[in-house]
């Protein structure tokens, strides 16, 4: 006969259970991201891949894309990560409410699709009708096609300024974080909500500029794709700078 389990025992094991709880859900968001990954080196493989593809042409607008794409889900990914961890994993984490676990999964999902909405915003085989001039016509898919990733980033840091917006709220009225934790992830919302601000101003004044080359040796590029690269890449080091301390726990062990 075995005895019944001990206090601790029982309290370990409810633990245990919370954390595969949350660990499925940090699962299933890395899933949706990397599918969207997927996605998008499958889109460009398949446009370098089409008969008339022009590498100094069409490879700025891909680069362009791939750096905007990467520095941005890299971000939303780790923010995320260690939220859920910084809310329901910590030792004095309260036991989650339906309702507050509910809120985090459709934002999570959302930002997930989200990004694989961005991802196919690229076209998969952008061949030219027969008959057709096939250099112009690439040129200005490839430029009809960047608004449409334009609009789709418009769209994702309007959305997650939105979320961003409605967690400070939580934070300021829910004790589900606590110390000098809740103070870093205080931080980080600010920011993030400011960089999100930011980048909406930049990216509809860029906009303008959509159907504007120039060259360099022999690659010509578009302009707006330079300025995708610069955007995202200072936001990358504004963001993970600024905030490193919430991605990477700095607490003292004692």
């Amino acid at each position: 006969m075995t005895n019944p389990p001990t206090r601790e025992e029982n309290n370990q094991r409810i633990i245990d259970e919370r954390i595969r709880a949350i660990e499925q859900i940090k699962r299933l968001y890395a899933v949706i991201m990397g599918f969207a990954i997927t996605q998008l080196i499958g889109n460009q493989y398949a446009v370098t891949q089409t008969s008339h593809y022009s590498w100094r042409v069409e490879l700025p607008f891909l680069v362009a894309q791939t750096v905007t794409f990467g520095t941005l889900i890299t971000l939303f990914y780790l923010g995320a990560e260690r939220m859920l961890e910084a809310r329901y994993l910590r030792a004095d984490s309260p036991v989650a409410t339906r309702w507050g676990l509910l809120i985090d999964l459709v934002m999570l999902a959302t930002q997930g699709f989200m990004f694989v909405f961005l991802a196919n915003t690229v076209p998969g085989d952008p061949s030219p009708p027969p008959g057709t001039d096939w250099p112009a016509w690439r040129i200005h898919l490839e430029q009809a096609n960047q608004l449409s990733f334009v609009d789709a980033l418009i769209v994702i840091n309007a959305l997650d300024s939105c979320f961003l917006a409605f967690q400070l709220v939580r934070l300021a009225h829910s004790g589900h974080i606590s110390g000098p934790v809740r103070a870093e992830a205080n931080r980080a919302h600010w920011i993030w909500l400011r960089l999100n601000c930011l980048m909406l101003i930049l990216l509809l004044a860029a906009r303008q500029v959509a159907h504007t080359d120039f060259s360099v040796c022999i690659v010509t590029i578009n302009l707006l794709s330079a300025l995708l690269v610069i955007f995202h890449l200072a936001r990358f080091w504004a963001d993970y700078t600024r905030t490193f301390r919430f991605y990477y726990p700095s607490e003292q062990l004692t």
